[in-house]
């Protein structure tokens, strides 16, 4: 979730404070000799990033399994990439080699599981940290502790510079939750209004996109966790990231007629807008004006996304807004 510094200092005291990366959320298990780097998804991919399993590998001599985020670096300015370059790696089944060559590859370790048998999901963050920096050599994410708004905003300040999307900032207290981020780790980033929505359906683009998918439908869910359709996008979509999109549902489509096709919801946008409308067009009720894709979000599950309620909350408080 997103919000703010100061809110999360009035409740919490002192706060961790953590990069937050444009890349995908990511498990490594070891025992002994053998690891495996499974996806958000629990999708193996140890063999499409064998260099990451490989630095891993290294990086601690104890049987754990540790959470991370990957991200890919530019070998010139040493900044992030886009997250598409992460993407092609992950999905990558040839020439991985060649790949590795192309797209160097960093893990970035910020919390720890299990630690030679002993499991750590109900200590405390501030115990499962520190023994992550204690058993893990390398590539554990940089953190500050403080109850300062100054030093966190300064944190926030270096985390832009360095090409990052901003900061998480998290309850110490807070135990591990598996694929859940919960009211304890809230993204602090700049102030753009975004929604996570799922990809329910599309329509095959025109002219250079002929051969993808041009327009993507989204949806919210109902109170009874059902998916209704909300919006369109199909800006701010690269081609690169077409490519990548294509490659991902084509193979979840459910049915098709005429341009249209449907896919098995399974997918995450985050997408930009302007203002929300009331509109009889989709069944929501509702539409987003100037829709705009910001990422995939590999990291979330449809049962995650935007609820309808919380889309009529958000409608509400912008309508109070523009009356002033």
């Amino acid at each position: 979730r997103q919000g703010t510094i100061a809110a999360m200092l009035e409740e919490e005291g002192v706060l961790a404070a953590e990069y937050k990366y444009d890349g995908t959320r990511f498990q490594f298990h070891k025992k002994g000799s053998e690891c495996r780097i499974y996806s958000r998804k629990l999708e193996e991919v140890t063999k499409a990033i064998p260099d990451v399993a490989n630095m891993l590998l290294e990086a601690t001599t104890h049987d754990a399994i540790l959470d991370g985020e990957v991200i890919a670096i530019d070998e010139d300015t040493g900044r992030p990439l886009p997250f598409q370059y992460v993407l092609r790696r992950f999905r990558r089944k040839h020439d991985v080699e060649g790949h590795i060559q192309k797209i160097r590859l960093v893990p970035n370790i910020f919390d720890i599981i299990c630690i030679d048998g002993r499991t750590l999901i109900d200590e405390p963050f501030s115990e499962r940290r520190k023994i992550l920096t204690e058993s893990v050599s390398k590539f554990v994410a940089p953190q500050i502790v403080s109850d300062d708004i100054g030093t966190i905003e300064a944190f926030y300040r270096s985390a832009l510079a360095d090409g990052h999307e901003g900061i998480m900032i998290k309850s110490r207290s807070a135990h591990y939750t598996p694929g859940v981020r919960g009211k304890e780790w809230v993204k602090i980033k700049p102030a753009v209004d975004t929604m996570d929505l799922a990809v329910i359906g599309a329509e095959w683009g025109e002219g250079k996109r002929a051969k993808h998918f041009g327009s993507f439908l989204l949806a919210c869910r109902d109170e009874l966790g059902e998916l209704i359709p909300v919006s369109k996008v199909a800006t701010g979509i690269s081609d690169d990231m077409l490519d990548i999109l294509y490659d991902m549902l084509k193979d979840i489509v459910i049915s098709e007629s005429k341009n249209t096709v449907t896919f098995e919801p399974d997918t995450v946008f985050e997408v930009g807008y302007a203002e929300i409308q009331k509109s009889p067009t989709y069944e929501a009720g509702y539409a987003l004006r100037f829709p705009r894709f910001i990422r995939l979000r590999d990291d979330k599950s449809v049962e995650e996304i935007e609820t309808l309620q919380s889309i009529e909350a958000r409608f509400a408080e912008q309508t109070k807004r523009l009356q002033g």
